[in-house]
């Protein structure tokens, strides 16, 4: 190894940033090397074109450090294993990746491609190279906070929080990279890709660089902090919206909350909040728990007791109506209510004379002898039609029957 210490240290020594470096040696090593930093970009490489994949097989490269990168921080951060090194082999060699550390704080990782099965410790001196580099040049960031960064988004985040399996973070970690208010979006996107999912949280972070985020089984949770203003709720709601233009998927989104321990039941709340909305309003993209919020109320209230609410053999009655007759009246009165009891109004969203609104209403009252303007007969109304839409939507919580399907992005 003699030989390998004196050709990093020299290249080391006589470069004057990280991208001569690493290209001196790679040549002197003839390793293949690529230097990223803890968030996954790429700080410089060399001749990794002799990767087993490359950038034009549709960032597949990209791709496989990605994948290495979420090992390191399950391994680490889990504590399922002792060592930091991950590998991944293929039928033309073995790619190997390890954290770049100054004094236990996180700088970054090198991976190298060896050619054949072996595997080789040149990939640890290398780190050990740029650790030392890195500290005589004082390009040193503390990243330990973004190793608790980490942590934080799979306690906040993760599924069942995964509270016992992570270490006790204190209130004084939270408020330094969670602090509140906090808004929360689930995303599912449509291609379940990796690439995709990466090209989610560039764009994501590159408007919000503090914001947390966690994937599982291909479902997006993002966790955006210290959103303070209508401002920032204004400008997230803007991104999202963006993003879904171009990034084929949907998503729900939180309105503004305060409690950090709010989190797992925000997402689950989203998670169906998501499933309301492709029933009720499928070419949407995006569904806000303000818009529905009636909706996953009643959603709750159903799984207790149906859709047996106040009315229901009175409504029943509407909508027999409608099937005998070919009439609109249950959409009419369901209008009607939405637009609190507005003739003009709902007339304008039915696209119809307010003359015709107010016929039908007449003839609603006379099917249903109820006064729908009584303020509490139509509160009960809403909720009872509401209830009854929801019908065919499942609820159901899904679930993932292989621990494998379960991962994290934290880059």
């Amino acid at each position: 190894m003699e030989q390998y210490y004196k050709i990093v240290f020299e290249a080391l020594e006589k470069s004057s940033g990280i991208e001569k470096a690493v290209s001196e040696i790679s040549a002197g090593l003839q390793v293949p090397v690529a230097v990223l930093d803890p968030y996954g970009r790429l700080l410089a490489d060399a001749y990794t074109s002799f990767f087993p994949v490359s950038d034009t097989d549709g960032g597949q490269k990209e791709i496989l450090w990605i994948h290495m990168i979420e090992d390191y921080y399950t391994r680490v951060y889990d504590r399922e294993c002792e060592s930091s090194s991950v590998f991944e082999e293929s039928e033309e060699g073995i790619t190997v990746l390890n954290a770049v550390l100054f004094k236990g704080s996180l700088q970054g990782f090198c991976i190298t491609f060896h050619f054949g099965k072996e595997t080789c410790p040149l990939n640890r001196l290398i780190c050990r190279a740029l650790a030392v580099g890195y500290g005589r040049r004082d390009f040193v960031s503390n990243l330990k906070g973004f190793g608790l960064k980490q942590l934080i988004s799979r306690v906040l985040l993760g599924r069942g929080r995964e509270q016992e399996r992570l270490p006790e973070i204190g209130e004084e970690i939270y408020e330094a990279c969670a602090p509140g208010p906090f808004m929360m979006a689930v995303i599912e996107p449509d291609k379940k890709s990796d690439l995709n999912t990466w090209r989610i949280y560039q764009e994501i972070s590159s408007h919000f660089p503090e914001v947390l985020f966690h994937r599982d089984a291909g479902e997006i949770a993002v966790l955006f902090v210290s959103v303070d203003s209508e401002k920032k709720s204004n400008s997230i709601l803007s991104c999202l919206d963006c993003l879904l233009e171009r990034e084929s998927g949907i998503c729900g989104i939180s309105g503004v909350f305060d409690r950090r321990d709010q989190t797992d039941a925000r997402k689950k709340m989203l998670k169906r909040l998501i499933r309301i909305g492709r029933h009720i309003d499928p070419e949407k993209k995006i569904y806000t728990e303000y818009q529905y919020y009636m909706e996953l109320v009643c959603s709750y209230a159903q799984e207790e007791i149906g859709i047996s609410g106040c009315f229901g053999r009175e409504l029943e009655r509407l909508e027999r109506e409608d099937k005998e007759k070919g009439t609109e009246f249950y959409n009419s009165l369901k209008e009607y209510l939405l637009m609190g009891n507005n003739v003009n109004l709902a007339a304008k969203r039915l696209f119809i004379h307010r003359n015709t609104m107010v016929y039908r209403l007449a003839k609603i009252h006379e099917i249903l002898k109820l006064d729908v303007n009584d303020p509490e007969v139509a509160k009960r109304l809403m909720i009872s039609m509401i209830l009854r839409a929801l019908e065919p939507v499942c609820l159901s919580e899904p679930e993932c029957t292989k621990r494998g399907q379960i991962d994290s992005l934290f880059l």
